[in-house]
């Protein structure tokens, strides 16, 4: 399956739009935050598995590079947990700016996870953004929900 999610529409890959109002379980986070030499900022959000115990997870998190030094590595990585304590990585990417003031992202992306879980049971996610030696302005939307 794949999905595209931005401004409270999920864009299916058939080209159907659905408005994540519509959707009966799912949580979701928009934040924009800017972040200094070697930050790092967690975002948590979670949702209960709907009746086929499965949850999908959609992620859009572009970044800019705020400074001219270079070519600087970026980090995006996602866990997720059972009991919001034990994280274990599901999705890890980086990438290298150069130079000044351009915009990167590790697309879209969407997870279905994980398949043996029970209905009704709550899924955490964790997102961790980490800027090496250089200042950014960071985006991050998520949504979840469960099927």
């Amino acid at each position: 399956m794949s999905a595209t999610l931005g401004n409270g529409n999920i864009t299916f890959g058939n080209g159907s739009v659905q408005s994540v109002s519509q959707l009966n379980n799912y949580a979701w986070i928009n934040q924009s935050w800017s972040m200094g030499y070697n930050g790092s900022q967690d975002y948590y959000l979670s949702v209960a598995a709907g009746p086929q115990g499965i949850i999908h997870l959609f992620v859009d998190a572009p970044w800019t590079c705020l400074n001219d030094n270079g070519c600087q590595i970026h980090y995006l990585n996602v866990y997720s947990s059972s009991d919001n304590s034990n994280w274990t990585q599901i999705w890890s990417a980086y990438q290298y700016s150069v130079g000044y003031s351009q915009r990167w992202s590790p697309g879209n992306f969407s997870l279905t996870y994980p398949t043996s879980i029970s209905a009704g049971q709550t899924y955490y996610f964790k997102f961790t953004r980490t800027s090496g030696t250089v200042n950014t302005q960071n985006w991050l939307t998520a949504m979840a929900y469960g099927v």
